[in-house]
């Protein structure tokens, strides 16, 4: 870190390695529970917000969650740690908002349908794909082109961009079939990031 007229200035890697200092269950929770950092600066409660959006799905019983750069204000991808989240009008392409939905029946309906889809097609789906369905999510984009749950998917991303509060952001959806499997893999980038960092 260095100092301007005694003002400290954190650099990207110095922010990244501030923040994995704590204990990474204790990150972990902070990234799901709390109102994410983008949420503050826009003045929105997200899991108020997120409510009707969930209930016009169907999806009564799930939880949404902004995790990554929207959700403290900077990336913890060991790729680029610490890079401040670019916001909407700041000249740059602005960051992608990682959204994470907890919900087992939506989670089982996706994952149905791309064994079915393999069945179809002998097991043409991507192996990381089948790896992720191990770990407790699924990608939205990696379902099959006309899964229903991907129409669904994309048409809840297609309305956060279209949002006041999230217009023009690109976006991502992730699909946890529990809350453990979101903090598994929160956990694990927090992981993945500190070994990067580390001096």
């Amino acid at each position: 870190m260095t100092t301007v007229d005694g003002v400290w200035l954190v650099n990207d890697i110095d922010r990244a390695r501030i923040f994995v200092a704590d204990d990474s269950l204790r990150l972990a929770t902070g990234i799901i529970d709390s109102n994410p950092w983008l949420c503050d600066q826009v003045g929105v409660q997200l899991d108020v917000w997120a409510l009707p959006l969930l209930a016009r799905h169907g999806l009564t019983a799930a939880t949404l969650h902004l995790v990554g750069s929207a959700a403290v204000g900077f990336s913890l991808k060991a790729e680029q740690p610490g890079r401040p989240f670019r916001r909407i009008g700041g000249g740059a392409r602005p960051s992608d908002l990682d959204v994470a939905i907890v919900c087992a029946p939506l989670f089982d309906d996706c994952w149905s349908e791309m064994a079915n889809f393999d069945r179809q097609t002998r097991w043409t789906s991507d192996p990381q794909d089948r790896q992720a369905v191990y770990w407790g999510h699924i990608d939205h984009q990696h379902l099959p082109d006309r899964a229903q749950g991907r129409r669904k998917l994309q048409t809840i991303a297609n309305e956060i961009r279209k949002s006041v509060a999230f217009r023009d952001y690109p976006c991502t959806i992730r699909v946890y079939r529990k809350r453990s499997d979101l903090m598994g893999y929160v956990r694990h980038s927090i992981f993945v990031l500190e070994r990067s960092i580390r001096p």
